[in-house]
């Protein structure tokens, strides 16, 4: 079993994201994916949600790392993911974290803004692409193994439930 409001989506009946979001967690594509809610690590309510207007998704999937601090715990990515939505939110003047998603050293994929919400992550591409926030500094070093696979499967889940195109272009940050 997983800790309280992990969700383990291939043991989970019936989850629906914190959300915007309709995607079938459970589902076949999205199975393996180990979602944490946004009501699991705390955070606060958006300010404002602009949607996606996309037609068969999004043709841009953007990488990025949050720089500073790695975390290999539920709890510890918690704390980092609250801190940079503070800082995007006070700081920044956002309305939310910037990343539609982050993924944690443990492998664990921690819902942002979800697949439907534009996101303030790439000047100029936040309106027609989806990020993924990898937690910690990746800039000497790539991220592990299981936060790859998690990202893959991230988007595998997005193109069946058709939030990602199958044509998509990924680029890194």
């Amino acid at each position: 079993h997983s800790p309280p409001g992990i969700v383990q989506t291939r043991d989970s009946s019936n989850f629906k994201s914190d959300q915007h979001n309709t995607v079938n967690w459970k589902s076949a594509k999205c199975a393996e994916i180990l979602l944490v809610g946004r009501k699991a690590w705390g955070a606060r309510e958006s300010k404002k949600v602009d949607y996606l207007k996309t037609n068969g998704g999004v043709t841009i999937v953007f990488y990025h790392h949050t720089e500073k601090d790695e975390c290999n715990s539920t709890d510890a990515c918690a704390q980092i993911i609250r801190r940079w939505q503070d800082y995007h939110q006070k700081t920044q003047k956002w309305s939310d974290i910037a990343y539609n998603f982050l993924i944690g050293s443990d492998g664990r994929v921690y819902e942002g803004r979800g697949f439907d919400v534009v996101g303030a992550h790439t000047l100029f591409y936040n309106n027609k692409s989806v990020s993924f926030g990898f937690v910690g500094n990746f800039t000497f070093h790539v991220p592990n193994s299981a936060m790859l696979t998690a990202a893959e499967n991230l988007i595998q889940c997005g193109i069946h439930w058709a939030k990602i195109s199958p044509n998509y272009k990924l680029y890194g940050q």
